[in-house]
């Protein structure tokens, strides 16, 4: 599909990665000073036309799973350490289950 390129924001609209909240839903991750907010996901490589072990048009995605906690001055150290951790993760998503966010492309692929 044309609007689902490299590097172009996209929300995942069913599974696992679907429907989940963090926070209040606020800007977490920076990206060439643009925003990209929780549910969503950063296209990698799109394939049209499928391949031999999925035979459906899919994208392979990445995006963040757990955000980092708050954390403030009175903790210690190995408790900012362990609430600042991030856990990302990289999908492949069917074309059906992504829905293209307005956007523009963040990430530059040189």
């Amino acid at each position: 599909m044309k609007f689902l390129k490299v590097g172009r924001v996209a929300i995942i609209t069913r599974g696992r990665y679907a429907g989940k909240k963090v926070g209040h839903f606020e800007p977490v991750v920076f990206l060439s000073t643009q925003l990209i907010f929780a549910l969503q996901v950063v296209i990698i490589q799109p394939l049209d036309s499928g391949s031999k072990s999925h035979s459906f048009p899919h994208a392979l995605v990445a995006g963040i799973e757990r955000y980092p906690s708050q954390i403030t001055r009175r903790m210690s150290k190995a408790r900012q350490a362990k609430r600042s951790k991030v856990k990302p993760f990289i999908k492949i998503v069917n074309y059906n289950h992504l829905m293209p966010v307005s956007l523009p492309d963040v990430v530059r692929w040189e």
